[in-house]
């Protein structure tokens, strides 16, 4: 949608439009939009037709991040690793404000004309629970689920850094984690029971060696979320190597 100034309007559908229901959409957009980092996408407001909730934010030229890389698989080892420092900083952002994003994904991760990674849909898994479609619900979001979380424990920040290190899979990959499962229950199961995508490639278009950020991978896809480094940690790490 074009005017003075672009916006994104999204429209996440949702089956029961309860009292319940909306007063925790307001809560959570509430909060959303008097967030202030450059790596959080804007909220810029919301509003109700029918059976259709609608959010709007600025529009982001570049689309969402997996899109992006899905068509320019040529990019470089330099762009690729800025983009995992955009999205850990804007995590470290949330996880300052005690806020889990609860849905991460490069999907959700939208890309400006300078191609700076910001964040998105945080909330929006918990806020609606079994009043939404599946897709709300997080349902595609089980290949970047936490263990811990598939066994019923709560979304943490340490479930969000998981989350982090799928990114880090389909961002080097250009493929979604498990891409080699197809069903739903056989990825949940090989994630509770230890299974990990395989680190492949090994290096970038460009000739760099991922061995580093493989290494942060195998760090936050650990089984124990206590072991898992925070975002800040991994934005010391990105900063630090090659």
């Amino acid at each position: 949608m074009r005017g003075k100034g672009w916006v994104a309007i999204k429209r996440p559908r949702v089956m029961e439009l309860s009292g319940d229901v909306l007063q925790r959409f307001n809560s959570e957009a509430d909060t959303w939009s008097k967030l202030r980092s450059p790596k959080i996408v804007r909220l810029l407001g919301t509003y109700q037709i029918d059976n259709y909730i609608h959010l709007v934010a600025p529009w982001c030229d570049n689309g969402d991040a997996l899109r992006y890389v899905q068509k320019n698989p040529d990019m470089s080892y330099a762009m690729r690793k800025r983009l995992l420092y955009d999205i850990a900083d804007g995590l470290a952002y949330l996880h300052r404000k005690n806020i889990v994003h609860g849905d991460l994904k490069l999907g959700n991760v939208m890309l400006d004309e300078s191609m700076m990674g910001m964040l998105c849909d945080f909330g929006l898994s918990k806020m609606f629970d079994g009043h939404t479609v599946e897709a709300m619900k997080g349902g595609g979001t089980y290949r970047w689920t936490a263990p811990e979380v598939h066994n019923n424990g709560p979304k943490t920040s340490a479930s969000d850094m998981y989350a982090y290190s799928m990114c880090i899979v389909e961002l080097l990959s250009g493929q979604p984690p498990f891409a080699e499962v197809e069903t739903v229950g056989a990825v949940i199961l090989q994630i509770i029971k230890g299974g990990r995508p395989p680190q492949t490639p090994e290096t970038s278009p460009d000739g760099v060696s991922y061995a580093p950020i493989w290494k942060t991978a195998q760090l936050l896809w650990s089984p124990y979320p206590a072991n898992r480094p925070r975002a800040q940690e991994v934005i010391h790490t990105l900063l630090s190597t090659g």
